[in-house]
């Protein structure tokens, strides 16, 4: 009998600590303030973002460039025939969101004109065709203008292929691509998007 009473007796202790550690720790717990979901804003902003430069279209570019140097006795030009490639894309972080219908689910997203991402000559396509001298050039000893001529033609095809990839043919069929893209992530998130290009 002595047992049972000892055993009722530890129960109820045990039941009394429970409930004062719960009444203990119910205010804490109650005052921890909800986390506030994300709005649709939000997540459709880190969505794009994380696309950060959208490469919508690779160009290859082919070219023959004549680059000349003058000097005190004359001319000396070099014949360039270049291969390079490029990509074109929007800048996403550049994006804005506007018109956003949350039970439609739809909204008009503004992006910046597709821009030249990076331009690469290929150096194992491109070649000097030919260097030429004019008047008394080829009188002077030394092969500094030809080092000259063959330096700088590299250098101006390097930039001739940002030039040639801005070509504004180039830059609607990077807006298509990236409207198609744009349609397909948001389209997978059931959003439907159009597409404003700006200014």
């Amino acid at each position: 009998m002595r047992q049972i009473m000892s055993l009722i007796f530890l129960l109820l202790i045990g039941s009394l600590l429970v409930v004062g550690v719960y009444r203990w720790f119910l205010p804490s717990i109650q005052s921890v303030p909800a986390v506030p979901a994300q709005s649709s804003t939000v997540l459709i902003t880190q969505q794009i973002h994380r696309m950060t430069s959208l490469a919508t279209l690779r160009v290859d570019i082919a070219q023959v460039r004549e680059t000349m140097v003058q000097g005190r006795y004359g001319s000396i030009r070099a014949l360039l025939a270049v291969r390079g490639d490029a990509l074109l894309g929007p800048n996403l972080i550049d994006a804005q969101i506007e018109n956003l219908d949350e039970q439609a689910r739809t909204f008009t997203l503004v992006l910046p004109q597709p821009r030249v991402i990076i331009a690469r000559l290929d150096h194992s396509q491109t070649h000097v065709c030919a260097i030429t001298f004019t008047e008394l050039w080829f009188l002077v000893p030394g092969d500094a203008g030809r080092t000259e001529i063959i330096n700088r033609a590299y250098a101006e095809a390097q930039d001739s292929l940002y030039l040639a990839a801005g070509d504004q043919a180039f830059v609607v069929r990077s807006r298509e691509y990236a409207e198609q893209v744009i349609d397909q992530v948001f389209g997978a998130l059931a959003w439907k998007v159009r597409v404003d290009w700006s200014n």
